[in-house]
């Protein structure tokens, strides 16, 4: 009788096996379940690290793969270590990695740099609250240095999470190790509380150091992390990293190369991360580099490995003295696309501050497209709505700055290095005069409120907001001003309706009426078929004799078509005057033509206080 007798399908020659087949009781397996220790402890084996099955440890899991390419071996063979997993589950492969579903799994393995090179998977969301108390001493002697009475309260160093790989030459002494090179998927899951109390030394963070890894789907709230050298909540320093779909927030402090998702990232793709943080640099003049997403980010030679569809909010406080320092990226010499800062920089012992990136790396042919920042930027010298100091070698194209600028020495509406004549290529670039207090930028164009909150203004200037069938667009307006004061958002932003303008403002209810300001919004109500059931106000004076030239010089088309459909919504002029309004007749879908004035067919409306002049 043949019982839990199996052979790998997959290594064996027989002609016609395959998983799933069986002889005289034994079953054939792939090589993926041969290797996992859950097909044998379910079968009855006695394994180390479990009673479920007995006591006598006869079996042990071969983890790493060092011993008996991956399959059992018995407990007696050199180089069994008696642990069963290390996880909740998993072998540590793309098909089936460690499964991380508890604390005490992120703690074995930040303590065990030979699995820095395996594959996880979060299964579950994690309190990480109890990293606050840990210290690094094991107090019991048991091998698990987070697990002692003192890691439960204050006593103890209370340094906290000691991090996912390290910088050679760092980190916690005894643990060793070099730097994560495996991949992390967070699986949708949240880690929440993250403490690392640590310094001085260099890479700080959930991940300390890490090279050539993939960390994606993860969200770490509420963490607080405190470093020294490359300090980020998620990566201290990184190099050739792909970071996808992050969100980050909490509180950050270090002395140099400090940002939410990394301190320090080189050869990193990073996509689609949210991260809102109040960092808190403490530098010389020459160490500060500090960004609300990446401290540093560096290109590896011969390539462009762009941010893209990011974002960072907070606060970024220097004390001291620091250089440069940015919204979004500290210093950069890579492109940055579809993306924005709104951080507030207090800096104002900064040598060169900007909303969006505080030093971009001359000689460098990248691009920043498509972007916007909207904090108040607060510098030493060369403070900038966009860059502290930017490079003519760089495209600047479709970008704007809306936040207050100000500085001890040369403050400038986009780039505060302004010495020398621009010689870039900048195309659809624009500050705010009145929010940014800057009358004058190095180069692009200044805005009033009013205009930047037009989308004429930036249609005109090749901003896309419709996009096509195979390419969504890059912009919506925030027509509500519940977003982003009225100005440009991104497309993917929270709050976006899809639609590219709502007029002056209002939603078009009886209580908040879409407001009529402007030409370009009374153009907007004639060419908006599906707003005519609304509700209107308008707040301004017009002068409407360009209408002459409109539709082919036909004239303004008029509001309301005769049953195609009709205005059936209100409108208050509040006795503002529309001035030299020229009328072209409004027609049907069979082309015949129909009723014209302002309004060319309206039907239960109510139409009130308009006054309409030559």
């Amino acid at each position: 009788t043949l019982t839990s007798v199996y052979w790998d399908a997959e290594a064996d020659s027989l002609p016609g096996t395959s998983p799933g087949d069986s002889q005289f009781g034994a079953e054939a397996r792939a090589t993926s379940d041969m290797i996992y220790f859950a097909l044998y402890t379910d079968a009855g084996f006695d394994f180390a690290g479990e009673t479920a099955n007995g006591t006598d440890d006869i079996w042990d899991a071969d983890q790493l793969a060092s011993v008996n390419d991956g399959y059992p071996l018995l407990a007696w063979q050199t180089q069994a270590d008696g642990i069963l997993t290390l996880f909740s589950a998993g072998q540590g492969t793309p098909a089936r990695p460690y499964e991380i579903a508890t604390l005490q799994d992120l703690a074995f393995l930040a303590q065990n740099p030979a699995y820095w090179d395996a594959h996880f998977r979060q299964t579950a969301d994690i309190d990480a609250s109890a990293t606050a108390t840990w210290d690094d001493a094991d107090t019991d002697s048991d091998g698990n240095r987070y697990n002692d009475p003192d890691d439960a309260d204050a006593t103890g160093g209370n340094q906290g999470f000691p991090g996912i790989g390290q910088e050679p030459g760092y980190g916690v002494v005894g643990i060793g190790g070099g730097p994560f090179t495996g991949s992390y998927d967070g699986g949708g899951h949240t880690l929440t509380g993250l403490t690392l109390n640590r310094g001085p030394g260099v890479a700080f963070g959930l991940f300390g150091k890490a090279v050539d890894a993939r960390i994606h789907d993860l969200a770490i709230q509420s963490a607080s992390v405190a470093g020294a050298s490359s300090t980020g909540i998620l990566v201290g320093d990184g190099e050739g990293l792909r970071l996808a779909n992050l969100t980050l927030s909490g509180t950050l402090s270090g002395e140099h190369t400090v940002g939410a998702l990394a301190g320090g990232c080189t050869g990193c793709e990073v996509d689609s991360v949210r991260a809102a943080a109040a960092i808190t640099i403490s530098g010389g003049f020459t160490r500060g580099w500090a960004g609300g997403l990446i401290g540093r980010a560096k290109a590896l030679p011969g390539q462009d490995t762009p941010i893209r569809n990011s974002s960072a909010t907070g606060t970024l406080t220097v004390s001291g003295s620091a250089n440069p320092v940015g919204g979004l990226l500290g210093v950069s010499d890579v492109s940055v696309y579809n993306s924005y800062a709104d951080v507030d920089i207090q800096a104002s012992g900064a040598f060169k501050a900007g909303g969006l990136i505080g030093d971009v790396a001359p000689d460098t042919l990248i691009a920043f497209v498509d972007s916007y920042a909207a904090g108040d930027v607060h510098g030493g010298a060369y403070t900038g709505g966009l860059f502290g100091e930017h490079s003519d070698d760089a495209l600047h194209l479709k970008l704007y700055a809306s936040g207050a600028v100000s500085g001890e020495d040369r403050t400038d509406g986009i780039s505060g290095m302004n010495r020398f004549a621009f010689t870039g290529t900048a195309q659809g670039v624009f500050w705010n005069t009145e929010t940014t207090g800057q009358a004058e930028a190095h180069f692009g164009t200044g805005l009033t409120t009013s205009q930047m909150r037009q989308v004429s203004t930036f249609r005109e200037a090749g901003w896309d907001f419709d996009g096509t069938e195979s390419t969504p667009a890059a912009w919506d307006m925030d027509q509500a001003r519940t977003v982003n004061n009225g100005f440009p958002i991104l497309r993917w932003q929270e709050g976006p309706d899809d639609v590219a303008f709502y007029y002056s403002g209002g939603q078009g209810t009886s209580d908040d009426p879409y407001r009529i300001g402007s030409l370009d919004d009374l153009r907007a109500f004639s060419e908006t078929q599906e707003h005519w059931s609304r509700h209107f106000v308008q707040i301004a004076d017009i002068n409407a004799a360009p209408t002459v030239s409109w539709n082919d010089s036909a004239g303004f088309a008029s509001v309301g078509i005769f049953n195609f459909p009709p205005f059936s919504g209100s409108y208050n002029g509040r006795h503002h005057v529309i001035d030299s309004l020229h009328v072209t007749p409004s027609r049907g879908p069979d082309n015949s033509v129909q009723f014209h004035g302002l309004f060319g067919y309206a039907k239960g409306a109510v139409i009130d206080s308009v006054a309409l002049r030559n």
